[in-house]
């Protein structure tokens, strides 16, 4: 992340062009690559259901006995290591823009020559990330791995339309960037994931803590930004652009609304019931 902010700062850039952006999202795949194949084989070594069962206590108090990974929960578990430390780099770094910058009212830079490096960087990274873990998705076939595949897919079309399409940007990056606030709930919905896979009890305090801390995240992060994204974004459209440039947000705004509605089903569905 350091390297890529000082390089094109170093050419005196306030954004990113599209080459720029291919370049820093290629690495950041690459970079997954790297890492996802060092945690499996970390974890060959060091984490015991890699190599042999494992005892544990269920939910009323009976031993029961957790078999060893299989290849897919090996990368299940790869993969979640990799999309926790994605979250720890991007976050702090899309907080840190959103509150150092002037913005409009919809996260528009007041200033049209703002420097957007670092919230670019970020975005990047999220490319490369998503790139990285749809390939594991599919080839590993993970649990949901069709309903995850398509998250991915919508997650990437925002993203890479402002990326990639510098026509279509409008001042929009801000806004991008907000919408991956959703990965906070990341971080313990991992948690709650390792705790069981370790053989921890779902009475332990270390899966309660994780399961309540993703509950209340998921309401601001991943219901209330979201959704008013979504009405900028639609605010944006009826009032600002003419027709001609509305086809840049069509697609992203259909991604952005199909995920929200996917995190509002989770969460009504699953969380709540839980």
């Amino acid at each position: 992340v350091t390297v890529s902010v000082l390089y094109w700062r170093s050419l005196m850039v306030s954004q990113l062009d599209p080459g720029g952006c291919a370049f820093v999202s290629g690495i950041a795949a690459a970079i997954y690559a790297l890492g996802f194949a060092v945690t499996w084989g970390i974890a060959e070594r060091c984490h015991t259901r890699f190599r042999r069962c494992l005892a544990a206590t269920d939910r009323e108090g009976q031993q029961a006995v957790l078999l060893p990974f299989t290849e897919g929960e090996r990368a299940d578990f790869c993969s979640r290591v990799i999309s926790t430390v994605h979250c720890v780099v991007i976050l702090p770094i899309i907080v840190a823009e959103a509150t150092r910058n002037d913005w409009q009212w919809n996260f528009e830079p007041r200033d049209p020559n703002m420097d957007l490096v670092p919230l670019q960087v970020a975005l990047c990274i999220s490319v490369g990330y998503f790139l990285g873990d749809f390939v594991v998705i599919v080839l590993f076939r993970l649990p949901l791995w069709p309903v995850f595949a398509l998250h991915h897919i919508f997650a990437l079309i925002p993203i890479g339309t402002n990326l990639f399409q510098e026509h279509c940007r409008f001042g929009t990056t801000m806004i991008i960037g907000l919408f991956l606030l959703v990965e906070v709930t990341t971080i313990p919905l991992n948690v709650q994931t390792f705790a069981e896979q370790a053989g921890y009890s779902p009475n332990s305090a270390l899966y309660t803590l994780s399961f309540y801390a993703t509950f209340l995240l998921w309401i601001p992060s991943r219901l209330v930004v979201p959704i008013a994204m979504d009405v900028i974004m639609v605010q944006r459209v009826a009032t600002q652009h003419p027709f001609h440039e509305i086809a840049c947000f069509v697609p992203g705004m259909a991604s952005a609304v199909l995920i929200t509605l996917f995190c509002a089903a989770v969460f009504v569905g699953l969380l709540v019931p839980a």
